[in-house]
């Protein structure tokens, strides 16, 4: 697998060599999503390619702890520059806080898996030129965003033909006294049925995976989850799941979240084209 992205990672040194010049203005649209089952309404970045007048396939960028709807936009200074390169539509939903992108079962007015799946979706579909269908849907994340990510697009298989996470908090057990884990699930020690409902690692020890879709993740070697994405690793691994995974040196920090999701959307890019939703 490092071999297979040492070649990414030259393609897209050569793709960046080609388009250097090339003025690229993908729209950027701050729009506003309300929810449907709480009170509340989040500003959402959505990057709209502007070479082409054909229905785009999307992918879904989700933050991380303690973050918001713009961290993407204004940590990463080429998503234009991928929206337009890729012809892919770009969205930077508002996942509050901290909500992990979980319907909590014990803060019952946190519901971002739903305001994910039923509210920012359903509008990203009405209000722009998409290719309606899960092999023309992505979505990933970095951190509580990646957790969220892998939860929701295993979760929802009929949504996303492929999903993604960078630097993901893939197992919430460990660190239920961190990162306001407990307001949504509990204690580790009296909740640990919530854990195997709600973290992902223990979900996939027995989830049903939908084998058709496409999953890739990676994690820096030196991120204090690291071991966390070994396990996710070596578990899809054993129960035969397909999947890209990719340990390589980095932090849980902005200079590695930069290099993975252009890795990442080239990713999705393929995986597109491969379904003929980007021709």
């Amino acid at each position: 697998m490092h071999k297979k992205y040492y070649y990414i990672k030259i393609l897209l040194l050569t793709l960046g060599c080609i388009y250097a010049n090339v003025a690229f203005t993908a729209r950027v649209d701050t729009v506003v999503i309300a929810a449907s089952n709480m009170v509340v309404q989040h500003k959402a970045i959505v990057i709209v390619p502007t070479t082409t007048t054909a229905p785009v396939p999307a992918v879904y960028l989700l933050h991380g702890y303690s973050g918001n709807y713009r961290n993407w936009f204004d940590k990463v200074a080429q998503l234009q520059y991928w929206a337009d390169m890729f012809q892919m539509l770009i969205v930077c939903p508002d996942g509050n806080y901290s909500s992990w992108y979980l319907n909590s079962p014990i803060d019952t007015t946190s519901k971002y898996e739903d305001y994910i799946v039923k509210d920012v979706v359903t509008y990203i579909d009405k209000h722009y030129l998409t290719v309606n269908e899960k092999q023309a849907r992505a979505i990933t994340g970095l951190s509580m965003g990646g957790h969220g990510a892998f939860y929701i697009g295993s979760k929802f298989p009929q949504l996303f033909g492929a999903y993604g996470s960078m630097s993901g908090g893939l197992n919430l057990l460990p660190f239920s006294n961190s990162f306001d884990i407990i307001k949504l699930l509990g204690r580790d020690t009296t909740q640990q049925g919530y854990y195997q409902q709600y973290s992902f690692l223990q979900r996939a020890a027995t989830y049903h995976f939908d084998t058709t879709q496409a999953i890739i993740f990676d994690c820096g070697s030196s991120d204090f989850f690291f071991q966390h994405n070994e396990a996710v690793h070596q578990l899809l691994t054993q129960r035969k799941i397909a999947h890209t995974y990719t340990a390589q040196p980095g932090k849980h920090n902005w200079d590695y979240w930069n290099k993975a999701v252009a890795q990442q959307l080239l990713f999705f890019f393929q995986y597109f084209k491969s379904n003929r939703h980007h021709k």
